[in-house]
């Protein structure tokens, strides 16, 4: 333009509108604008429906871009500057959902889809009663003869304490179609609860609170036939059908009451009543080795119960083992 306007001498007049042309065609060039065009979807994506209402914060270096979502989830961001193509931070936020930030890539025309995760709802009203999903949704209906073995020994090391945690927390998660039974042992046997749907739970926490009175010997044998009797009249179809044993150490004495109760065991996991057996305290190794073995004759679980974390999380297992 410069050279123009120093080289013109003549007949200024006559160039006049050539230059006035001139100036104005470069000064639209200069002065034309650009735009990008950002559009696309918000959907919540445990429910895959719109999210209606969701600001959208688009920024261009200095410049920030800011949409709502309408009724069907969808935005549009039209930017007026021209930006060459890149990538550029993006931020959503809606009272309702978690905010998400990131970065998208922006061209001349960009579709970008997101999804938002809901917050966890919270009861605003004392008198309405939120059941949370039960963790043994979708496992068969547990029947549960518990034999507490309730000997001297029993009373040492904080091993009841630790027994009480794991069953009052399983308790919880019980349903109603589900059933427990608990008998104790020692020189002799003791029903502290009949049979007992899992909804009923004041009744069977009572019951559990109720293990407190330890004394005599330990006499297995006979309390593990009345367990498996028990357990026969309230068996479950296709359900989860089983004695647990907790004990701190041998409920047998000698090898032929030993062989007998391994018998029994066996027998029994032929009709679907397994056998689990939990140690308590601090069980020697030769303890371990002989109950273990009884377990898997019975076709149950063996596991030596620590603390009361651990009790808990292996009496939910025992409760997962059979599905519907």
């Amino acid at each position: 333009m410069f050279l123009i306007i120093l080289n013109y001498k003549k007949d200024m007049s006559k160039k006049l509108p050539i230059l006035i042309l001139f100036f104005a065609i470069s000064f639209s060039l200069f002065a034309q604008h650009y735009s990008n065009i950002i559009q696309g979807r918000i959907m919540d994506v445990d429910k895959n429906i719109p999210v209606i209402g969701a600001t959208l914060n688009l920024r261009f270096n200095s410049d920030v871009y800011t949409a709502k979502t309408d009724s069907s989830g969808n935005y549009n961001i039209t930017t007026f500057v021209r930006y060459l193509d890149g990538k550029y931070d993006i931020n959503i936020t809606h009272p309702d959902y978690y905010e998400l930030n990131g970065v998208v890539l922006v061209k001349e025309i960009s579709e970008h889809n997101f999804g938002l995760k809901h917050k966890r709802e919270v009861v605003k009203t004392i008198d309405t009663v939120v059941q949370p999903l039960s963790k043994l949704e979708g496992f068969a209906s547990n029947n549960w003869t518990l034999l507490v073995d309730m000997s001297s020994s029993m009373g040492d090391n904080n091993i009841l304490p630790v027994l009480k945690s794991g069953l009052n927390d399983i308790v919880d998660y019980f349903r109603s179609e589900d059933k427990i039974t608990l008998l104790t042992f020692s020189s002799g046997i003791s029903e502290i609860l009949p049979p007992t749907n899992g909804n009923n739970k004041d009744k069977i926490h009572n019951a559990i609170a109720s293990l407190i009175k330890v004394g005599g010997t330990t006499n297995g044998a006979s309390a593990i036939k009345s367990a498996f009797q028990k357990a026969s009249e309230n068996y479950i179809n296709n359900g989860n059908n089983r004695i647990l044993i907790f004990t701190d150490g041998m409920f047998t004495s000698g090898a032929k009451e030993y062989k007998n109760i391994e018998k029994i065991l066996a027998d029994y996991a032929q009709k679907n009543i397994n056998c689990s057996i939990f140690l308590l305290g601090k069980p020697t190794d030769y303890v371990i080795k002989q109950l273990e073995f009884l377990a898997n004759a019975g076709e149950g679980t063996f596991a030596v119960l620590k603390d009361e974390t651990t009790a808990k999380q292996k009496m939910l297992d025992e409760a997962k083992l059979v599905r519907k």
